[in-house]
């Protein structure tokens, strides 16, 4: 009898390999000539890469806190959203330019996210 496996399960699976996870995002980011990007199927990839790669390098609550801070860089306009951007790839392992980064470094979210800079403010305004 034939095994079936999910989609999800399946997608999660070949993204755990980088060079796989590269393709998948060049993939979302190929435009036909005169086509609007869709930023929420980006998102969608993204989501998916860092839900297959973080998971090996990072605590399900900083898994969390890296998926929240995709939301809101991408929510965001102006040109931060590029560096940002870069920032969040890199902690998954992938550079802005969608290569491989092969030594990809742990970024500590509490020095970089702005949840805990908010909440580190709203405290220093109560005493």
């Amino acid at each position: 009898m034939n095994k079936s496996v999910s989609y999800d399960d399946f997608l999660m699976a070949k993204l755990k390999d980088r060079n796989y996870a590269v393709g998948y995002v060049e993939t979302h980011l190929e435009l036909e000539k005169d086509e609007a990007p869709d930023q929420a199927l980006l998102a969608l990839a993204l989501k998916d890469v860092a839900q297959a790669l973080a998971g090996d390098r990072l605590t399900p609550e900083e898994v969390k806190i890296h998926l929240e801070k995709l939301e809101r860089l991408l929510s965001n306009g102006g040109s931060e959203v590029i560096y940002n951007l870069a920032e969040w790839l890199q902690v998954v392992g992938l550079k802005l330019t969608v290569k491989v980064d092969n030594e990809p470094e742990k970024i500590d979210y509490p020095v970089t996210d702005n949840v805990v800079t908010e909440n580190v403010a709203e405290e220093l305004v109560k005493t």
